[in-house]
């Protein structure tokens, strides 16, 4: 049968034979060494992060406790907290030049697990003064959360002059399932 074939037929029935046996080599035993090696690579790595979970989740216990702390009031005395807020932006805001008009009631949420303490403040001075007061109370007095700020202006009727006011809402967190543990 190959004797009636000639020279480059049997080269290219060569060339093809070999192609062939390198695709079943292939899908026989190469590609699954690679897959080895795949996996092996995978499973080095999941072990070198595995030996890092201790350190990871002390990590971890650190990043929340420091959360806990700058979101969560640690003190136990709710009720001083308005009177504590009221001293410290009235002795920052005689500072800057700044009045305090209303300082109404807190609100209080709660849920299960928490309790929100929200302060509102109403400021009434210059734009810079009132940005230093937001400033200090932001970064250096630690009173609460500021979560908003809101601008406004009114005309004084007995001076019929425009002044501008800034009612701040400040924010106190409270974890009550840390307090119950306790």
């Amino acid at each position: 049968m190959l004797k009636n074939i000639s020279e480059k037929y049997k080269f290219y029935l060569l060339v093809g034979i070999f192609v062939v046996a390198l695709i079943i080599c292939y899908q026989l035993a190469i590609k699954s060494t690679i897959a080895g090696i795949r996996k092996n690579r995978e499973l080095k790595k999941m072990a070198l992060e595995a030996e890092d979970i201790p350190h990871q989740t002390a990590l971890l216990k650190k990043q929340v406790l420091d959360l806990n702390n700058q979101y969560f009031n640690s003190n136990d005395q709710a009720e001083g907290n308005h009177e504590i807020i009221l001293e410290k932006v009235s002795t920052l805001a005689a500072k800057s030049g700044v009045s305090v008009s209303e300082y109404p009631a807190r609100h209080l949420f709660q849920t299960m697990s928490i309790q929100v303490e929200t302060h509102s403040i109403v400021l009434t001075g210059k734009f810079p003064d009132l940005l230093e007061v937001l400033y200090q109370l932001e970064v250096h007095k630690k009173v609460g959360r500021l979560v908003s700020v809101e601008y406004y202006t009114e005309t004084d009727r007995k001076t019929r002059r425009r002044q501008l006011f800034s009612r701040i809402y400040i924010q106190n967190y409270r974890n009550l399932k840390k307090d119950e543990n306790k």
